[in-house]
């Protein structure tokens, strides 16, 4: 069974951010902050979601699929990410002419069904696992944490 990364807590210190537009509380960990980081420039897999989260350390090397507490810490923090629209969650699939991949779609679906298919996969032990649900920001996401980031320097 996994567990938390040493020095990583996915309760690290919660941030409490202004949106401009309303008097509205943006509100994410550190650990979540650095998720959004990441989806500065990429979507994110599920395995990477977990190292982000500290939820796991970075070992490409042992793909064991996480346990239930594992998943569901995961979610915790996907759940306080996709409600106020800072990110989708889904999964990918790829746009091919038939003579060459165009690209990769991003499909976003609701919560429930993305935790029924990686908690399936997860269970399973295949290694679909680790790409069985991905993160991609909004705008919105993009700006709260541009905030948290100016707020930090």
């Amino acid at each position: 069974m996994w567990g938390t990364a040493p020095g990583n807590s996915i309760f690290s210190p919660t941030f409490r951010l202004r949106d401009g537009r309303d008097d509205s509380d943006l509100t994410f960990t550190e650990r979540e902050a650095a998720l959004l980081l990441e989806g500065l420039d990429d979507d994110v897999s599920f395995f990477w979601a977990l190292i982000h989260l500290g939820i796991r350390t970075a070992s490409l090397t042992d793909l064991e699929p996480p346990g239930s507490e594992e998943i569901e810490l995961a979610f915790r923090s996907f759940e306080r990410l996709t409600a106020p629209g800072y990110c989708h969650i889904g999964h990918i699939t790829y746009v091919d002419s038939g003579r060459e991949r165009e690209g990769v779609v991003h499909v976003a679906e609701p919560l429930e069904a993305v935790r029924t298919r990686v908690e399936t996969r997860c269970s399973d032990g295949s290694e679909d696992w680790v790409g069985s649900c991905w993160l991609v920001n909004t705008e919105e996401g993009n700006e709260a944490l541009r905030s948290y980031l100016r707020l930090q320097a």
